[in-house]
């Protein structure tokens, strides 16, 4: 049962003394040396196909309708989408696959 002290009346600024602690940072999960393995090559293939593939930035959706519905040539691209984007694509059939990967240009390349 709630006592008078613990009852909130509205957005009152907390007292110090009920103030929560700061978060504490979280702790990484300790990764076996295989599951560390699958990702680096994971990583490593997923780096290989974005070198390969044409950077479109932020009209991926567009690029890859206009691709499935044959209004250009199809080739490998990698951009950026939301997640309603990519289900929506999903839903039209359109094979989409994310990257472990920041789709971002830095000097040409994707870091």
């Amino acid at each position: 049962m709630p006592t008078a002290p613990h009852v909130a009346l509205g957005l009152q600024a907390v007292p110090a003394q009920h103030a929560e602690a700061p978060a504490k940072p979280a702790v990484a999960s300790t990764l076996t040396q295989e599951q560390i393995a699958l990702r680096s090559k994971i990583i490593a293939m997923a780096q290989s196909l974005a070198e390969k593939a044409d950077y479109v930035g932020k009209d991926f959706p567009e690029e890859a309708r206009r691709m499935h519905y044959q209004e250009v040539p199809e080739r490998p691209i990698v951009g950026e989408a939301t997640a309603q984007e990519a289900s929506a694509l999903l839903e039209e059939g359109i094979a989409v696959v994310p990257l472990p990967l920041s789709a971002t240009r830095k000097k040409d390349r994707l870091q």
